[in-house]
């Protein structure tokens, strides 16, 4: 109904719906409950705005076109409408300052829009119309640019009304101080509230699926708001729990749920993220962080209280993490008491476990999962949302006239029904009775209908694909797994080479010992592959049976016509009386059925259309009289144009099915029975054909799809395979290479002529070498300046007694050959087992000079 007058908007009442829950740091101070409330960081959903609409007049005229004829009494209507309009006045256009009161007015205006929606529905004028819904976030654009409904009805205007009583339900829940334990229980009882009539409302925007409706009524937008509204939720019973010291177990839980409440609410903000505000989008994601940091806390505690130590330190430090994260999105006010406990645990738990208990840290991602409680859950939206309401047109619309208008209504859809049905059931006897009989048409519906369905899906050359990819997809398995097999093959023969060259069976894991799960899966795969070749066989010796029909219903109309053997009687050249008159009643069944879809459309179309101006009369009789006997009459009479088409068709199908009957037995008495014959072998054939392609058909779509899926698997097989064979090769090649450097160290080493002395460990000795000389003189000492002779051969080895450390007197050590030494001082002989006198050599560890 168009026509409502819109007045100038309220500018009070939008700056009232830009209001959020700020940080106490950037709210002004009006009072100080309202400052400690706001500390804690809740949102309130801002509230949409609209324009100022006058319904009086066009609900007045509504009405009086209504009840045209039998007008109600006119003081009490224009009470009514009244009363509508200053309903709609006070809920959506005035200010408050008391959001419990604002969402009481919401409430009911929001049951009087249901119920006079519903008392409008079978009318022509079921919509009131010139409703204007402003978007309820800001969107970077100045207020004049906000974002408006293009289609404003009741219906946007009752889920616009919706949307602002879950707004002032949440307004109320942050606007409470927390200072009681009353004033908690009432936020969270709010926000579960609020988070209902959000989720309900999205229920409402999926189901009908209206466009030009703004963004914050998108699904998406308002299951994000209910989430929001289910966290704040269990953030309050968590404020609860922590202002009555509940032990750290109970409180590991509320904190891990509340936790995992914001996170999956931030996620389903990210989803569009362009849309939120900054600040929304910090302040979920913060308290996110800050209650998984919480959580930590507290079990940090319950571990303290079990003398878990080294899980404590893991916590507390990866709640400091969390901490870092919460504070660059978050202002610290919000979990002032919480992050001081975790930073002065944490400062005290390291410096006790330093000096005292010396506990490992463990990994933190090898800990425990935290255990969760759910407390919030969504409160359904009751029906009526105002306890106390009262519908203001019950004595303009009673509701004994609206039940039995939704009466007549029923009954008259029923009956419609009824018709359309009847005319189906009786179309398709007619149908099944033409094709039972031997009609002379060459080709039968039924086989023009296969035909058909075998074309669209590509027929006989597509199926021939098909079954030829079933081919060479089975072949590319095959060859994957035969390379697999192969790989594992040459690994184990490379394996089996290495510890012959080596020389030992302890050099590293066997491949038997590694490549287990490798054969596991070839095995799998080779059985799948055994199955499904049994079942293209199968399928393929399936398609040869029945190739050639379905190469017949893969041809074109004329081409089947062609191949069909035709009816005895069109064998003749000239068309017989018989033959003639059973394609005149063939034509006249074809009539029929065109005159029946004309039917069923207009009963369709009357089954959608409201109540017509024509009906309009009789409903006045049907207002007050609630008798279904009474009602029933006027559905018969509303409906008898309808039904008068539809008993004259199934009249007529009558008369041609008897018509089509008597002529078609003597069609096939005059029957040649070879042809007959012919012609019902190539028809069972056809029909045959057509039942193997779907079935084939639904196979082939499934092999592929399990060729393509295997083939998948067999590459990442692969892959695994190959890079296993690689890194054993490359270990053999390590192995191989270090066996080699370390033979050739030992075919390089000499032996050394004289036992070497016991050696004392910090020091290294390495004992002159002993040069030819003519004669030894002991006592004799070599001089600097001297250059020593050239060295001789390898000598000899002999073995020699064990002697004490030095500082003992040594044996004589005798030269194998006589040999003479120059000496700048004396020279002593030496023979038998005298002792000998070692040279002076500054480097000997026993000379302190």
């Amino acid at each position: 109904m168009n026509g409502c007058e819109e007045k100038p908007r309220n500018r009070t009442l939008l700056a009232r719906a830009l209001r959020i829950g700020k940080d106490p740091q950037t709210l002004d101070s009006t009072t100080a409950s309202t400052q400690y409330s706001n500390q804690y960081g809740f949102l309130a959903v801002p509230l949409k705005t609209t324009n100022e609409v006058d319904l009086v007049k066009p609900l007045t005229t509504f009405f009086s076109t209504l009840f045209k004829g039998s007008s109600p009494n006119v003081h009490v209507l224009k009470e009514a409408i009244e009363s509508f309009n200053r309903l709609r006045s006070r809920a959506c256009c005035q200010t408050t300052q008391n959001n419990q009161s604002l969402a009481n007015s919401l409430a009911e205006y929001y049951d009087q829009l249901t119920v006079f929606e519903r008392k409008l529905e079978h009318s022509t004028a079921q919509h009131l119309e010139g409703f204007k819904w402003n978007d309820a976030f800001e969107t970077g654009k100045s207020f004049f640019g906000k974002t408006q409904n293009s289609i404003a009805d009741t219906f946007l205007e009752r889920a616009a009304v919706l949307f602002n009583y879950g707004a002032a339900l949440s307004e109320a829940a942050a606007s409470q101080t927390f200072l009681t334990d009353g004033e908690t229980k009432t936020a969270a009882k709010l926000f579960q509230q609020s988070a209902g009539v959000f989720a309900h409302l999205r229920d409402l925007m999926q189901l009908s699926m209206p466009k030009g409706f703004t963004t914050d009524l998108v699904p998406s937008t308002l299951t994000a708001l209910s989430s929001i509204m289910l966290a704040q939720a269990q953030e309050s019973f968590y404020r609860k729990a922590y202002a009555e010291k509940m032990n750290p177990s109970a409180l590991v839980k509320i904190a891990a749920q509340t936790g995992d409440l914001y996170s999956e609410a931030s996620k389903l903000m990210d989803i569009s993220k362009g849309y939120w505000k900054k600040d929304w989008l910090n302040v979920v994601s913060g308290k996110a962080f800050g209650f998984q940091a919480i959580a930590e806390l507290h079990q940090a505690q319950v571990n303290w209280e079990r003398h878990e130590v080294g899980e404590r330190l893991s916590r507390l430090k990866h709640a400091l993490e969390l901490v870092e994260k919460m504070k660059r999105r978050l202002q610290p006010t919000c979990f002032r008491e919480q992050i001081s406990e975790i930073e002065n645990a944490y400062k005290s738990s390291t410096s006790d476990n330093r000096l005292i208990y010396h506990e490992q840290i463990p990994d933190y991602f090898t800990l425990p999962a935290l255990p969760r409680a759910v407390l919030a859950k969504l409160t359904p939206v009751e029906k009526p949302l105002c306890p106390t309401f009262k519908d203001v047109f019950a004595a303009v619309v009673p509701e004994t006239t609206m039940a039995a208008m939704k009466k007549f209504e029923q009954m008259k859809a029923e009956q419609l029904q009824k018709l359309k049905n009847r005319l189906s059931e009786q179309t398709e006897l007619m149908d099944c009775i033409v094709a039972s009989l031997n009609a002379p048409d060459v080709i039968p519906e039924k086989v023009k209908r296969s035909s058909s369905e075998v074309k669209e899906t590509g027929g006989a050359a597509n199926m021939r694909r098909k079954l030829y990819d079933l081919t060479v997809s089975h072949k590319r398995n095959s060859d994957m797994l035969a390379e697999i097999d192969r790989v594992l093959v040459e690994e184990n023969r490379s394996d089996i080479d290495l510890r012959r060259q080596l020389r030992s069976d302890r050099v590293r894991i066997t491949s038997e010992e590694l490549v287990g799960p490798f054969v596991q899966e070839i095995s799998k795969h080779l059985g799948d592959l055994k199955e499904a070749s049994e079942v293209d066989k199968v399928l393929q010796n399936r398609f040869d049976s029945n190739e050639k029909a379905i190469d017949m219903l893969s041809k074109s109309e004329r081409e089947l016509r062609s191949l069909i053997p035709v009816p005895p009687s069109q064998l003749s050249k000239k068309a017989s009386e018989t033959t003639s008159t059973l394609l005149k009643l063939l034509d006249r069944a074809k009539m029929i059925k065109h005159e029946r879809e004309d039917i069923v459309k207009e009963i369709l179309s009357k089954l959608a259309s409201p109540i017509e101006a024509a009906e309009k009369a009789e409903m006045n009789d049907i207002l007050n009289i609630n008798d279904e006997d009474y009602i029933t009459k006027h559905v018969g009479k509303s409906c008898q144009p309808l039904e008068e088409l539809v008993n004259s068709s199934l009249e007529k199908q009558e008369c041609l099915l008897r018509d089509i009957e008597k002529w078609s037995a003597r069609f096939s008495f005059g029957n040649d029975s070879e042809t007959s014959s012919q012609r019902r072998k190539m028809l069972r054939s056809l029909q045959l054909g057509y039942e193997a392609f779907k079935e084939i058909q639904q196979k082939l779509d499934d092999k592929i799809k399990f060729y393509n899926t295997q083939a998948a698997a067999l590459r990442r097989l692969q892959v695994k395979v190959n890079d296993f064979a690689f890194a054993r090769q490359t270990e053999k090649e390590e192995l191989l290479r270090g066996r080699r450097i370390f033979e050739s160290s030992r075919r390089g080493a000499e032996p050394s002529l004289l036992a070497s002395a016991p050696s004392l460990q910090p020091q290294q000795f390495n004992p002159p070498p002993f040069y030819p000389a003519a004669t030894f003189v002991q006592g004799a000492a070599y001089t600097n300046g001297m250059a020593p002779p050239p060295l001789l051969p390898a000598q000899p080895q002999y073995t020699y007694p064990q002697y004490p450390y030095y500082g003992v007197t040594q044996p004589t050590v005798q030269p194998a050959y006589d040999y003479s030494i120059q000496s700048a001082t004396t020279t002593t002989t030496s023979s038998g087992p005298n002792p000998q006198n070692y040279p002076t050599y500054p480097a000997e560890p026993w000379n302190p000079n």
